[in-house]
């Protein structure tokens, strides 16, 4: 079993340590995150690109989910081998747990990618890395020893396919991961690897204090006296001789207490808010698939779970998102049977408050409710190319949703190399001064160098223990000097020789060189440090970087069975971005069925039809033009006088016709409308309670 770990947060405390630089074990280095994913056994769907990874097997449920990671190893120095790693730890943060258990890593031995990996098309899998690890609790981190594997993978003993986390089948898991696309709390997978080395030595710390001189030593024994030679003549005088040597450093007095720490200075106003990130590249397109509720159900709070009855839930997935008629967006927390599920509410901006009835039939899809649909007309025979419309305008953007909870704070990760020093960025101004905390108390005084005995008392006797060495009744810097030693004997006098002239006076000598310093004294105490300085203000910022490349569409997933239909319309999804013109087919037959369905294109060609959708739907003009010859046509007589109006923009124009009940047809031939590429067409069918005129559809001559 491998080393592993779990916590939900960290106080890290530096020690440091006075003398000789410590040899370090290693130097860390954070791997790029290169793909991330996650499978359901048996499905072809695909959730590279989803915020979440699953883990999900038996006892714990009856769904196998398994999760893949795989790490860009190039952060490393160039040359890295196995034999300098000395740990690389593999972390994942449970965003979710559903059922507490263990987990397994495996090697993965067979290349995928986060686009297309899925249930029918997983790699494959090899020896295991870690086994049992304990998942216990949601918002913890769980910490994985995947060094083994980093070793092979950096001495090409084995492709870096990365590793996957599996249940394990003792225990069982169901735990939801952070997938580096996760907004919600952003705690993506992260692969620690520390190197082997050792630092430099540390620059040498500055000299302490001298220590006051020690009291001088015992003078030394005359010396014998020599025998008195004859008087030679007076030589020159002799250069001047060198300064004997310093004393021996007496002991250091010992550290004042340190003063209280000053007040708290006042916080910097905040700096201005940073540019917006480029926007990130558009989603796999989801799956069409719908069905309804059978019972009623209430709505839950936000991120809580409820259990819903299903006309069927075979097409459902663990983790995907659904909607939900007249409830909003729901993420699939687990599938019960056939025809029950658990929800979980996700939050986002329109749906129902907690509490809120959904009553039973409410129409189900994933990610949206599809209208009824039509049966299929007969091909028509295919028209020349039509010239390619000009591009509708840009929606308007949505309203920004409201933002989310702050998720726990990660573990303080380890601390990168360090990078090139970067330029110099403008100076900040700098935070009103705090106030000038109170003064602390006066540090105890250090001995003096008189007080041999450090007593602290000026000791004034006739024995050894005399401090008044130079006998003026106190003691001061002045008794620190050693007693002078005896005169020597004075040698016989010789005989006196002829005085011989006087020589020059020579030149003063060089001065003696500086005895040698005397040992450092110890460091004292470092004092406690002082508060935090008030945050200066944020500098502006800088340019905002290059937009990234826009990534490659995934694949589009495959299509759903066909949902039942309803006659009851779905809501309005958000207008997609307006295809190119296709060619222009000959009109076919009309179907039959209820009154509703989407458009069938947008308006580009001299003449068109489409389907009429009750008074909602609203389709984007691709080119300027005028509006003619406004009919309309329903398969069978309508059983209400039912109006059609065009509307320009939302608004009702003055072409319009009425479909008397038991007719099924009419036109308006004297108005016209303009539009521009800009403008949306709608047009709305009126009348009251129920019709039953199938099929209509209308016609004009534009532009």
């Amino acid at each position: 079993m491998g080393t592993t770990g779990r916590f939900s947060g960290a106080v890290v405390v530096a020690l440091v340590v006075v003398g000789a630089p410590l040899p370090r074990e290693a130097s860390a280095v954070l791997a790029g995150l290169a793909a991330d994913a996650y499978t359901t056994a048996g499905s072809r769907a695909k959730h590279g690109a989803a915020k979440t990874l699953q883990i999900v097997g038996p006892p714990a449920s009856r769904t196998v989910q398994k999760t893949f990671v795989k790490f860009d190893l190039s952060t490393l120095p160039p040359g890295t081998t196995g034999s300098q790693v000395t740990r690389a730890m593999l972390t994942v943060f449970v965003d979710r747990l559903k059922v507490p258990g263990a987990l397994d890593t495996l090697r993965v031995t067979s290349p995928w990618s986060e686009t297309a990996v899925s249930g029918t098309s997983e790699p494959t899998l090899g020896a295991a890395v870690a086994t049992a690890v304990p998942v216990s609790g949601k918002n913890e981190f769980v910490v994985i020893d995947v060094t083994a594997p980093v070793k092979d993978w950096l001495d090409g003993v084995a492709p870096n396919d990365g590793v996957a986390l599996v249940a394990n089948a003792t225990a069982g898991l169901f735990a939801v991961l952070d997938s580096k696309e996760s907004s919600r709390t952003s705690h993506c997978p992260t692969l620690d690897i520390t190197l082997n080395g050792s630092d430099a030595p540390g620059a040498t710390g500055p000299t302490g204090p001298t220590g006051a001189a020690g009291p001088a030593g015992p003078t030394g024994p005359s010396g014998a006296t020599g025998a008195t030679g004859s008087t030679g003549p007076t030589g020159p005088t002799g250069s001047t001789g060198s300064t004997g040597a310093t004393g021996s450093a007496g002991p250091t007095g010992p550290t004042g207490n340190t003063g209280p720490a000053g007040a708290t200075g006042a916080t910097g106003s905040t700096g201005d808010t940073g540019p917006t990130g480029a926007t990130g590249s558009t989603g796999a397109t989801g799956q069409a698939t719908f069905t309804v509720t059978t019972a009623d159900f209430t709505q839950p709070g936000v991120g809580s779970d409820v259990s819903v009855s299903v006309e069927s839930a075979a097409w459902m997935a663990v983790g995907e998102t659904l909607f939900v008629q007249s409830g909003g967006y729901y993420t699939v927390t687990s599938i019960t049977d056939a025809t029950d599920v658990v929800l979980n509410n996700t939050g986002d901006t329109g749906n129902a408050a907690p509490s809120t009835p959904i009553a039973s039939g409410a129409a189900v899809s994933a990610g949206g409710v599809e209208g009824p649909m039509g049966p299929t007309g007969a091909t028509g025979a295919t028209g020349a190319q039509g010239a390619t419309g000009l591009t509708g305008a840009t929606g308007a953007t949505g309203n920004t949703g409201a933002t989310g909870d702050t998720g726990p704070t990660g573990a303080t990760g380890a601390t990168g190399a360090t990078g090139d020093t970067g330029p110099t960025g403008a100076t900040g101004a700098t935070g009103a001064t705090g106030d000038t905390g109170p003064t602390g108390p006066t540090g105890i005084t250090g001995l003096a160098c008189w007080d041999l005995n450090g007593n602290g008392v000026c000791d004034i006797t006739t024995g050894p223990d005399n401090e008044d060495i130079n006998g003026d009744s106190q003691c001061t810097a002045a008794d620190c000097t050693g007693a002078t030693g005896p005169t020597g004997a004075t040698g016989a006098p010789g005989a006196t020789g002829a005085t011989g002239p006087t020589g020059a006076t020579g030149g003063t000598g060089p001065t003696g060189a500086t005895g040698a310093a005397g040992p450092t004294g110890p460091t004292g105490a470092t004092g406690a440090a002082g508060p935090t300085g008030p945050t200066g203000a944020t500098g502006s910022a800088g340019p905002t970087g290059p937009t990234g490349a826009t990534g490659s569409a995934g694949p589009t997933g495959p299509t759903g069975p066909t949902g039942a239909v309803s006659t009851v319309p779905g809501p309005t999804g958000s207008t997609g971005p307006t295809g190119a013109t296709g060619a222009t087919g000959a009109t076919g037959p009309a179907g039959t069925s209820n009154v509703g369905g989407g458009l069938a294109g947008a308006i580009a060609n001299s003449s068109f039809n489409m389907s009429l959708y009750n008074a909602t739907t609203v389709q984007p003009m691709i080119q300027a033009g005028t509006l003619s010859s406004f009919t309309v046509h329903f398969t069978a007589n309508v059983t209400k006088d039912t109006t059609l109006t065009v509307q320009k923009n939302g608004v009702a124009t003055t072409v319009t016709c009425l479909v008397a009940s038991g007719s099924n047809t009419c036109s308006d031939s004297t108005h016209t409308v303009a539009f521009a590429a800009s403008d949306t067409i709608l047009v709305a069918a009126t009348y009251s309670g129920a019709n039953s005129g199938t099929n209509p559809s209308w016609n004009a001559t534009y532009p």
